[in-house]
C-alpha cells in the first residue's frame, strides 16, 4: 500500500520533494493505538472535487505525461484493503502545500501480531473449494487472498503463466482466478494450455475465471474461446467473488 502511494506521488510530482512520515498514535481510539503513515508531495494540488472522487474505481486525475497509463484502480484497491484491516485512507491537498495521502491502521494495545489463519503452500483435498489465484500485482493478490481467507477457502498463488501451469498440475484446483495480463505469457494462453492438458488426460474441466480491469464486452469472447468459464472485473469484491463461487460451485 505504501509503495502504491509513493508511486502515485512520484507520478504527479516533477522535480519536487516527496516526504514520508510514520506516526505512532497511542490511544487514538478506545483501547486501540494507531499507526499513521503520511506521504507528502509539493506537486500540483487537486481540487476538492478531484479529492472526493479519487478513491472511486476507474477515476483518474489527468496526468502530465500522456504516455503514463493505468486502469484507475490502484487507490480504490488500497482503500478497500485498508478497510479490510479496519483502517482509513484519505488525502488533503491545497495549492500552498501540495498533497498529503495518509493511512491509519489500528491495533489492540498489548497484543502481538497474530499469524494468518492459513498457510497457503498447498491445497487440502477435504475442502469443497480450492482456488489457484494467478495474479502478478501484489496489491491485487492481497485483496483477493484476504477475501478467500475470510471465506475460509484454500488457495495457492502464482505470479506468472508458467507458475500457474506448474501449480495447476501439482494441486488440481477446483477453480482458477486468472489474470489476463501476465509478465511471461497471457492468461488466454494459460487457459488454452490447461484445456489441452485436461483433454489429453481426460480430466474434468477446472472452472477458469478471467480477472481483468477491463469490461466484459472487450474480453469475453476471446476468453470464452480460450476455454474460460466466466469473467470478473477488477477490483474484485467479496460479493462478486462469492457470487462466482455460488454460480460455479460443485
Amino acid at each position: 500500500m505504501l509503495t502504491n502511494l509513493l508511486s502515485n506521488a512520484n507520478k504527479f510530482t516533477e522535480n519536487s520533494r516527496i516526504e514520508v512520515r510514520m506516526l505512532y498514535l497511542p490511544g487514538a481510539r478506545a483501547e486501540q493505538d494507531l499507526l499513521r503513515c503520511e506521504v507528502h508531495d509539493d506537486g500540483v494540488a487537486m481540487s476538492p472535487v478531484q479529492q472526493k472522487q479519487l478513491f472511486d474505481e476507474y477515476y483518474q486525475v489527468s496526468k502530465r505525461d500522456p504516455n503514463s497509463r493505468g486502469a484507475g484502480l490502484g487507490l480504490a484497491i488500497c482503500s478497500r484493503l485498508i478497510k479490510l484491516l479496519g483502517g482509513r485512507l484519505g488525502v488533503k491537498s491545497d495549492k500552498s502545500h501540495g498533497s498529503c495521502f495518509w493511512l491509519e491502521i489500528p491495533f489492540l494495545r498489548g497484543e502481538g501480531v497474530e499469524a494468518p489463519a492459513f498457510v497457503h503452500d498447498q491445497i487440502s483435498e477435504t475442502r469443497p473449494f480450492s482456488i489457484l489465484v494467478v495474479e502478478d500485482n501484489p496489491m491485487n493478490q492481497k485483496v483477493i487472498t484476504a477475501f478467500l481467507n475470510k471465506l475460509q477457502i484454500d488457495y495457492v498463488v502464482a505470479e506468472t503463466g508458467q507458475q500457474a501451469l506448474d501449480q495447476y498440475k501439482k494441486c488440481r484446483p477446483t477453480h482458477i482466478l486468472l489474470d489476463v495480463g501476465l509478465p511471461d505469457f497471457s492468461g488466454i494462453e494459460v487457459s488454452q494450455r490447461i484445456r489441452q492438458y485436461e483433454q489429453e488426460r481426460n480430466w474434468p474441466n477446472t472452472v477458469i475465471v478471467a480477472v481483468t480491469a477491463y469490461g466484459a464486452n472487450q474480453f469475453s469472447q476471446q476468453c470464452f474461446d480460450a476455454g474460460m468459464n466466466d469473467h470478473l472485473t477488477k477490483p474484485v469484491t467479496l460479493r462478486s467473488l462469492q457470487n462466482m463461487l455460488d454460480k460455479w460451485g460443485h
